[in-house]
């Protein structure tokens, strides 16, 4: 696997050529504010993606750029730390409104975490500004809503 470069991107952290999370956060919370559901769980999963790139490169931070991650998260419990193994339980939603922000925080709280040891461990600074920025604009989009089933 190449190992991650760091830059900032518009509205979240690039390491590579991809965009993540917590930039992503924004595609998918404007669907949950207006209650498209489907399209939530669409862009939720493509937000997973994320996470387990993050998730594997936090895990090679570790444990050596030639360990291990498998395939679309295959053996994940057996190659992330236990705290990660925990929090992932809570990043998955039903087809609801309210668990699906629950979700989201959970998702971006779990990505938050990785994102900032994983920069620490090579010597990258981890974008707090943005993602304070990107985080404020979630709460108040959610602040705004009315509870949903």
């Amino acid at each position: 696997m190449r190992l991650p470069t760091s830059r900032l991107g518009g509205v979240g952290l690039c390491w590579g050529r991809k965009e993540y999370p917590p930039g992503r956060g924004y595609e998918h919370d404007g669907g949950l504010a207006r209650q498209e559901l489907w399209l939530v769980k669409f862009r939720d999963w493509s937000t997973k993606e994320l996470l387990l790139k993050m998730m594997e490169w936090n895990a090679q931070a570790r444990a050596g750029w030639g360990a291990n991650t498998w395939f679309m998260g295959k053996h994940l419990c057996a190659w992330v730390d236990a705290a990660t193994w925990e929090a992932l339980h809570s990043a998955f939603a039903h087809f609801d409104g309210d668990d699906s922000w629950l979700s989201l925080s959970a998702t971006l709280d779990l990505f938050r975490r990785l994102a900032t040891e994983t920069a620490g461990m090579l010597g990258y600074a981890y974008p707090d500004e943005v993602d304070s920025q990107i985080g404020g604009f979630i709460v108040a989009l959610r602040g705004a809503q009315p509870a949903t089933g």
